[in-house]
């Protein structure tokens, strides 16, 4: 009984063991198979596809022949008479290179067919011969984003030539088109690359003209100091560049760059003679004195310095030392009625002494022998003369012992009475002596009571002169 129950639990463990085994195995069978990588396709497919990669390769390196041979053979029909200035007969094939250019970009967009964008110069220059500028100008701005695009062509110089080309060529279109900020592009962009300092000044010139026009003085500025650089004895140069210094930082800032050039080179007259200017121009006329001393010490004849020093000394109150220069210029240069009238002005305003006034003013009126500004200034002395006489003796004058006082005056009014406009001078300064003014008539002048004026026997004064 023992035996055979045994015998029945033996069989089911051993079903149930081999159960375990074949599903174990089933799991690994099933594993490796999973793992397995996809399977290759077959030999003839892989064949089949390399053959039509290859193909494909074949095709496109036949068209680029087929093309680069085309460009090749009228890029020699059209480059001969090119050169030979032939430029009708290029134009067709040198246009025919560059739509097969485009047509190999746009075919093969990885491929740079661009090697030779001078094409787009060439073109553009048979079209600027013609006269057709329009046609030209397309083709120049074409090569212009080309090369533009591209820091090979720059590195070569003939391809930079090209460019530099292109780039003055557009900045004339622009010019002559008033397309200013194109123009100012095309400049900017141009003196990035020319060293050449000519080539550069030819468009530095106009750019700095244009930037003062637009009141853009810092740019302006820029510019002048590079052209002063290449043309330091430029005076128009010099003189916009210190205008565009005064107007970016005024007088002080013109001041600060002239006096560190005095520094660096203290005998160069012309800095010193631009500082004189400036504090002039300030009313420093301490400085003004200070540096037209240093100016006369290197050029000691110079007029101009001495006048301004003059000037400088009268303004600063030292008027004996300016009466002495202007007598100084006098005897430099004899026959400018100016400095005797400076003198004369600084005798009547300054020291009050109408009499060395009058003298003075009267030499001049030797030299200015028309009824001009020294005639003028006479009449003003006397006036102020009598002026002063009335304010401190009432209406009965006291004697005169310059006899010159009444002899200018006299000769005063004869010019006088021929000048509407001093007319009324004469008028105001014959009241002071007489009770009733004088008639307008050069004819008819009289006065109630008194004498004949002396040396005029055709006119009839009546003048309170004590004799």
């Amino acid at each position: 009984m023992k035996s055979g129950l045994f015998m029945r639990y033996s069989v089911v463990y051993v079903l149930i063991c081999a159960l375990i085994i074949i599903a174990a195995c089933a799991a690994t069978t099933s594993t490796t198979t999973s793992r397995q990588p996809a399977q290759e396709p077959p030999k003839e497919e892989k064949t089949q596809q390399a053959q039509e990669q290859a193909k494909q390769q074949t095709q496109e390196e036949i068209i680029k022949k087929e093309l680069s041979y085309a460009r090749s053979r009228a890029y020699s029909l059209g480059i001969y008479p090119y050169m030979d200035k032939n430029y009708e007969q290029a134009l067709p094939d040198l246009l025919k290179v560059a739509q097969i250019d485009k047509q190999i970009y746009q075919t093969f967009a990885d491929v740079d067919t661009l090697k030779y964008p001078v094409i787009y110069k060439q073109i553009g220059i048979c079209y600027q011969e013609r006269g057709i500028i329009d046609s030209a100008y397309y083709y120049y701005n074409e090569g212009y984003v080309y090369y533009d695009s591209s820091e090979v062509y720059k590195s070569n110089k003939n391809e930079m030539d090209n460019y530099k080309y292109i780039l003055q060529w557009l900045q004339w279109y622009y010019s002559e088109n008033q397309q200013t900020d194109k123009y100012i592009e095309f400049s900017e962009k141009f003196l990035m690359y020319e060293q050449d300092k000519a080539k550069r000044k030819v468009i530095l010139e106009p750019l700095k003209t244009i930037y003062i026009k637009q009141q853009e003085y810092d740019k302006a500025l820029e510019k002048l100091e590079e052209l002063l650089e290449i043309e330091p004895d430029n005076r128009e140069f010099e003189s916009e560049w210190i205008n565009a210094i005064r107007i970016t930082g005024g007088d002080e800032a013109l001041i600060k760059v002239w006096e560190e050039k005095h520094l660096e080179n203290p005998a160069d007259a012309e800095i010193i003679w631009n500082l004189i200017n400036i504090y002039e121009n300030q009313l420093e006329y301490a400085k003004v004195i200070e540096f037209a001393d240093k100016y006369l010490a290197l050029n000691s004849d110079d007029i101009d310095a001495r006048v301004k020093k003059a000037n400088a000394l009268e303004a600063v109150g030292k008027f004996d030392q300016a009466i002495v220069l202007w007598q100084e210029l006098n005897k430099l240069r004899p026959g400018n009625p100016q400095y005797l009238l400076n003198i004369a002005r600084i005798y009547h305003f300054n020291k009050e002494n109408y009499q060395e006034a009058v003298k003075w003013a009267y030499n001049a009126r030797q030299i200015d022998t028309g009824f001009g500004e020294a005639s003028l200034k006479i009449a003003d002395v006397i006036v102020s003369y009598i002026t002063v006489v009335m304010g401190k003796y009432g209406r009965e004058t006291p004697d005169i012992d310059d006899k010159l006082i009444y002899e200018v005056a006299i000769e005063y009014f004869k010019d006088a009475t021929n000048n509407q406009n001093t007319r009324n001078r004469a008028n105001q300064l014959l009241q002071h002596y007489n009770t009733e003014s004088f008639i307008r008539t050069p004819s008819d002048i009289h006065m109630n009571k008194g004498h004949d004026a002396p040396g005029i026997p055709e006119y009839s004064w009546v003048w309170k002169y004590k004799k």
